[in-house]
């Protein structure tokens, strides 16, 4: 299962990983579904399953994914929500908003914050969610080289081409990649390209290889006109 995958990745990079997992019990997250009046989609009852109330070393933020603190704090709310959107985490700290799971046409669950009226883009998968931040903390944060750009003015498309001209150079994309960002590995380079709808394109580029990662900085730079993100 894909759940199960993102395992195996996180434990490419953190070999202890997975013995840090703790799944909610099957009656808590029955409770949860009763209260949303329908079946959890697959990949979010395994999620729950496998690390529902610990996630090890995965960073989620002051947010809580148990089906036992989102039934004490929107039990009662959770029949409104919309078909094809699932509560998936609710702040422990200051009101951030809560995070929703919402089914997209290509079967990913885009993964999205609701602050008030308003809604932000977290990841464009929950595949994302739990690989992404693995990838940037155990290896993209720790590369010598860092280089991170965001366009000059607005653009669609943008995402599109980047990944064109970087497979001209060689890089592979990495399994957990969707429709809003791109990530990729050529040798020791890491590039991390996102561009959610009606928003601006940035990316990041990070490695070893000095002349390389200064060539492929360049030429995204120039060919995408973006400016360093600062």
């Amino acid at each position: 299962m894909t759940i199960e995958r993102c395992i195996e990745f996180c434990q490419l990079l953190e070999p202890a990983f997975a013995t840090l997992l703790r799944g909610s019990p099957p009656e808590d997250i029955d409770a949860l579904e009763d209260a949303a009046g329908r079946p959890l989609s697959l990949m979010h009852r395994r999620f729950l399953e496998v690390m529902g109330e610990d996630s090890g070393s995965l960073d989620l933020g002051d947010y809580s994914v148990s089906p036992r603190h989102l039934l004490a704090k929107r039990g009662d709310a959770m029949a409104n929500l919309a078909e094809g959107t699932e509560l998936f985490a609710i702040p422990t700290l200051n009101d951030e908003g809560d995070i929703l799971l919402r089914a997209g046409t290509g079967g990913d669950l885009a993964v999205v914050r609701r602050v008030s009226d308003y809604e932000e883009h977290v990841a464009g998968s929950l595949e994302e969610l739990l690989c992404l931040p693995m990838l940037n903390a155990r290896y993209v944060a720790l590369q010598p080289l860092q280089a991170a750009f965001t366009q000059r003015e607005l653009r669609d498309g943008a995402l599109a081409d980047c990944r064109r001209i970087a497979e001209l150079f060689g890089f592979e994309t990495y399994w957990f990649s969707n429709a809003i960002t791109w990530a990729a590995r050529r040798r020791s380079l890491v590039l991390v390209a996102k561009q959610p709808p009606g928003l601006y394109f940035s990316a990041g580029i990070a490695g070893r290889e000095e002349f390389e990662h200064g060539v492929i900085a360049r030429t995204l730079e120039r060919e995408l006109d973006l400016q360093p993100y600062q």
